[in-house]
């Protein structure tokens, strides 16, 4: 199988978000978790969060920026190097292939001139970097191949780490300036999972049998946007769009019967994975499960608005520089209980779309 942040914001804009409980039974359907989810999107990857000004010890710098001041900083070569040892990489997801299968699949892709190796690699691992540490640094991936030891779980990852000079000033030493910069690499084991997505049977679905069907998905476009819509921007970003999608992988899904015997399909259904949903259901009494988001079907037309659609992004398809990479988040969830399984991931290479 192939394998398939700078927003202008208005200052004077503030956004308020309202919450309410409610509750619900285990068995749920799949349109009764996208009603029960919170209007707001995954980031499901990210090569840094969001960079913001902070304050640290040392010289402070005043910069302007789209005519807003804030304070830039500056860190000692010391500080540097304790931020760089202390970056760790991690598998993100239990994901659908082992490292040589990655590896197959990052030298098909490279074979694209649009190819961006930070994109690709962003799919499967996560970094510890977080708000404060990733005002400081920026990290950058520069290769990617299976560890030295051949382990087919384990991929070695070469990134460098450089200042991030938009925020924070080295030392006034021009010829140590220069020393703000860190090449290294790091073993990840990846969490590859029990599903068997190699057989005959599954490829020949997804690429031959229901190809068509994919494809007509992602050339189509909303009712009255054919036009305006020709690059489907909103319509990828359309709860329509993943219903669709979702549908398609789900169907194929239970013909090739992919569900892991962990994970029965007589006990067990497949969602799409909504973070801000499974991660705050608790266990109720009666075997409830509370959730905390507002009910999208309130007549109060403030929690309408917020609510009414659903844009977490668990099917995400990215045709930018060609990569053509469909990519579908899910979980398996008890139909008696709370038990679930951890959130994975399966991403697959749509040719000629």
């Amino acid at each position: 199988m192939k394998l398939d942040n700078n927003n202008n914001e208005n200052n004077n804009n503030k956004s308020n978000e309202s919450k309410v409980t409610s509750t619900n039974k285990h068995n749920l359907s799949f349109d009764e978790i996208l009603k029960k989810a919170k209007r707001k999107k995954i980031l499901l990857w990210t090569t840094t969060p969001i960079l913001i000004g902070g304050s640290l010890a040392g010289t402070i710098y005043f910069v302007y920026k789209n005519n807003i001041s804030y304070e830039k900083e500056s860190i000692s070569l010391k500080q540097f190097e304790k931020i760089c040892n202390n970056v760790e990489l991690y598998s993100a997801w239990d994901v659908a292939q082992n490292a040589s299968e990655i590896i197959d699949s990052y030298n098909f892709s490279k074979q694209n001139k649009l190819f961006d190796i930070n994109d690709f690699i962003n799919l499967y691992i996560k970094n510890n970097i977080d708000f404060n540490t990733g005002k400081k640094i920026l990290l950058n991936y520069l290769d990617l191949e299976l560890s030295k030891d051949k382990n087919e779980n384990e991929l070695d990852i070469t990134f460098e780490i450089t200042l991030n000079k938009n925020f924070i000033k080295g030392e006034l030493d021009a010829k140590k300036n220069k020393k703000y910069y860190k090449k290294i690499t790091k073993t990840v084991v990846i969490n590859e999972y029990a599903e068997n997505f190699n057989t005959e049977e599954f490829k020949k679905l997804w690429s031959e049998k229901y190809d068509a069907e994919i494809k007509a998905i992602l050339r189509k476009r909303a009712p009255g946007e054919e036009i305006t819509d020709q690059n489907g921007t909103k319509w990828f970003a359309s709860e329509t769009f993943r219903k669709e999608v979702w549908d398609w992988i789900l169907k194929i899904f239970k013909e090739a019967k992919i569900f892991p015997d962990i994970y029965p399909e007589d006990k067990y259904d497949i969602f799409p994975y909504i973070p801000e949903f499974y991660e705050n259901e608790k266990s109720g009494l009666n075997n409830e499960i509370i959730n905390p988001y507002p009910n999208p079907d309130s007549t109060n037309p403030d929690i309408l608005n917020k609510y009414k659609l659903n844009e977490y992004a668990y099917v995400n398809w990215n045709n930018k520089k060609n990569l053509n990479y469909l990519t579908i988040d899910y979980i398996y969830h008890s139909k008696t209980s709370i038990t679930k399984s951890k959130p994975r991931r399966i991403i697959l290479t749509i040719v000629g779309i």
